[in-house]
């Protein structure tokens, strides 16, 4: 159905996020939504169970586990539906769970292209991949919160590492703070924000704090304030930093990586997909060889695939972006085209082919 058609009837396009407490998925569903209404489709964004059945077009943004899968029965054929959906490995699924998302009325749309490898060997049907974006030219920052931030810990001359995490076993943030300890000897002036709270009982958290006294560390800040900061708030960490450290052996895509992008700072990640998906060794940032690889089961809804870094490859990536100006103004180059790869006003229009 063409544009001008479209527009001649009224759609109702839903664009929500699949759990509360998904910080991401709720920002990715308002961005969705933002680039909807400027293509004059009407959406609104709302939490699942504000869903009423009766509507035309869902755009479902969320994860491949049981529930999510599940709660797309509530929508029968009449109701075309958009699954925009990511998994950090296998989802530990049932017959009846893929079922639900391989009827003629679900459209299932992969993050990165390794969500598709992993939906697909559970026989999932995958229609497309869509990158999650953001809008790389929205800049908005907390000034007042970001010099407060710089002046509370003498940022002015330091070299300010960032990285944003849920606290989990995924996450390497034992690995990341193992290695900030040796970097932090090695080059004083560097000072690590840590954006994250303690870990949930059985995901594989640690003790950040007992963690880092154990490890005697200094010139750091474990904000614990993970979900508590504005956007503006968030931005102006990014803005702070030097470089963005992605600690993580798996995710489904990894938004910060992007984000960081947005204020044109080069990223630390795994050579895995799909963090190699999003980052080009040697271009917007640096790729860590994978060591060992493993799975790790998260509470009987997903088997999430571990890359495995070494500490000294973490130390020596950390190094090189802290003392080589030459390759450090590269990559900040480089990201200034390479992020539109990224732009959601380009990249969410694809969503417009899949309404009715």
């Amino acid at each position: 159905m063409g544009r001008e058609e479209r527009d001649k009837d009224v759609v109702y396009s839903s664009v929500i996020a699949s759990d509360y407490m998904s910080f991401t998925y709720t920002e990715i569903a308002r961005e969705i939504g933002k680039v909807l209404e400027a293509n004059g489709i009407t959406g609104v964004v709302k939490h699942w169970w504000d869903i009423q059945p009766n509507i035309k077009n869902l755009i479902f943004v969320g994860s491949a586990l049981k529930q999510t899968l599940n709660y797309l029965w509530r929508f029968d054929s009449s109701t075309n539906i958009v699954f925009y959906v990511t998994c950090e490995g296998l989802p530990i699924l049932s017959n009846i769970d893929v079922e639900a998302v391989n009827r003629d009325n679900v459209k299932v749309v992969a993050v990165s292209n390794f969500v598709k490898k992993m939906l697909e060997a559970v026989g999932i049907k995958v229609h497309d991949v869509i990158y999650h974006a953001i809008d790389m030219d929205d800049h908005s920052i907390h000034e007042e919160f970001r010099d407060d931030v710089k002046k509370k810990f003498n940022l002015e001359k330091r070299k300010v590492l960032l990285n944003i995490s849920d606290n989990n076993a995924r996450k390497g943030l034992d690995n990341l703070l193992v290695a900030y300890k040796t970097l932090n000897y090695l080059i004083p002036e560097t000072f690590l924000i840590l954006h994250t709270f303690p870990g949930k009982p059985g995901y594989g958290g640690i003790n950040i704090l007992k963690y880092s006294e154990i490890l005697e560390l200094k010139n750091y800040w474990c904000t614990m304030l993970m979900g508590c900061l504005t956007r503006p708030k968030v931005n102006a960490l990014y803005d702070l930093s030097r470089f963005y450290v992605c600690s993580s052996y798996s995710e489904g895509f990894g938004l910060p990586m992007i984000e960081s992008f947005r204020f044109n700072k080069p990223v630390i990640a795994v050579d895995a997909p799909p963090f190699n998906e999003i980052v080009e060794n040697g271009k917007t940032g640096i790729l860590l060889p994978v060591r060992e690889t493993k799975w790790f089961e998260i509470k009987k809804l997903m088997r999430a695939l571990m890359n495995i870094y070494a500490v000294d490859d973490l130390i020596d990536a950390m190094t090189s972006l802290c003392v080589d100006d030459d390759l450090y103004d590269k990559l900040c180059e480089n990201i200034k085209v390479a992020k539109y790869r990224f732009h959601s006003p380009n990249v969410y229009k694809k969503f417009l082919e899949y309404l009715e």
